[in-house]
């Protein structure tokens, strides 16, 4: 049986009470992605009243419209807390992906790294 934790490592960075989450696998099926987004509720449940959260994606080969539910789903738990989400990917996985799914770029701020998404929250 598949847990959370096979999916996505996480830590939480008291400084700037942000929560950094890097998915690690590939590919994420449709019938994995509840166990996702149970761990994902999990975190934030956890650490209630964070400020920030950083979503590394660039393990990812590609991204389905399940992951851009579980996307959206994090942004409305987190809408209820003030600070920064954030997605980290490269370039090409940005290009392959704004268009097919815009509405996720029009919530999420997009770094290239989580130095960069860090720097920007310290900021």
């Amino acid at each position: 049986m598949s847990r959370g934790e096979d999916y996505i490592e996480y830590e939480y960075i008291t400084d700037s009470d942000t929560i950094i989450g890097v998915i690690i696998k590939d590919t994420i099926e449709i019938g994995e992605v509840a166990v996702l987004d149970q761990y994902l509720a999990r975190i934030m449940d956890k650490h209630c009243g964070f400020s920030n959260l950083v979503l590394d994606v660039r393990n990812l080969k590609e991204l389905t419209c399940p992951l851009v539910g579980i996307f959206m789903m994090v942004m409305k738990r987190k809408s209820i807390h003030n600070g920064c989400i954030a997605l980290v990917m490269d370039d090409d996985f940005l290009k392959k992906h704004m268009f097919r799914y815009p509405d996720l770029f029009d919530y999420y701020t997009i770094f290239r790294t989580i130095e960069e998404a860090i720097r920007f929250i310290a900021r």
